[in-house]
């Protein structure tokens, strides 16, 4: 099965829920068939890193293949704050991890294998010991206010850009409208800007066609700002 970049986030998030679901059930059958094979935990090089990340689960993107197509499923991954991709892996893999919903911001503990990811867009994979929930910590960005249209393919044409801000790894982060107005500091598109901010679960239909997982360019998420400030240039 494959996902072309002109079908809705919607739908993407949807199926990959539903491919939670049904991996969650398989192995719940599978269970029931007898004694599960002991998994050999993963092979840790000399070299790794102790980290401690934090960021937000989510679905790695997938790379595509030679035809441009991109393969529908969800590895669980982490987006750190330092705007990379990681893979997660559990050093202990007779001990399941309950992952949080999307998005949802967690603190990861574990050794870091630095790596160029072949099938997802991944700085490396972290082989983890914990992963702790900090859902009232928000989400602290720094980049440059840019006002953005869509990207993808296919989608309906729109009237006008919307506020973003671009990190330095190249992140869309959408900002919300009214958060945005209230804060007190003006600030223009090319002002390289500091916020922190929660993230919108219900994210309005208008946003929809920022928001393709599979373009570059599109947006991480939508942020309600809780506090801006006006930063120097690099």
């Amino acid at each position: 099965m494959v996902l072309n970049t002109r079908r809705s986030i919607s739908k993407f998030l949807f199926i990959s829920l539903s491919l939670g679901f049904l991996g969650a059930t398989a192995h719940a059958q599978n269970a029931s068939r007898g004694p599960e094979v002991r998994i050999a935990p993963p092979n840790i090089p000399a070299n790794a890193k102790d980290v401690v990340l934090k960021g937000e689960q989510v679905c790695l993107r997938r790379l595509p293949d030679e035809s441009g197509r991109i393969l529908l499923d969800c590895a669980i991954g982490l987006r750190g704050d330092d705007d990379q991709f990681y893979g997660l892996r559990a050093a202990d893999p007779s001990r399941r991890t309950e992952f949080p919903e999307v998005n949802a911001r967690v603190r990861v503990t574990g050794k870091l294998i630095p790596q160029s990811g072949k099938e997802y867009v991944e700085a490396g994979q972290i082989v983890y010991t914990s992963i702790e929930s900090i859902a009232d910590e928000p989400k602290s960005v720094t980049g440059t206010l840019v006002c953005v249209l869509p990207t993808a393919r296919g989608v309906p044409p729109v009237d006008k850009c919307r506020n973003a801000v671009k990190t330095d790894r190249g992140l869309y982060w959408g900002l919300d409208a009214g958060s945005l107005a209230a804060i007190a500091t003006a600030i223009v598109p090319g002002d390289r800007i500091s916020l922190e901010g929660e993230f919108i679960r219900q994210v309005s239909e208008d946003w929809h066609p920022w928001m393709f997982p599979s373009e570059s360019g599109s947006l991480e998420g939508v942020l309600k700002v809780r506090t801006l400030s006006k930063v120097t240039s690099r």
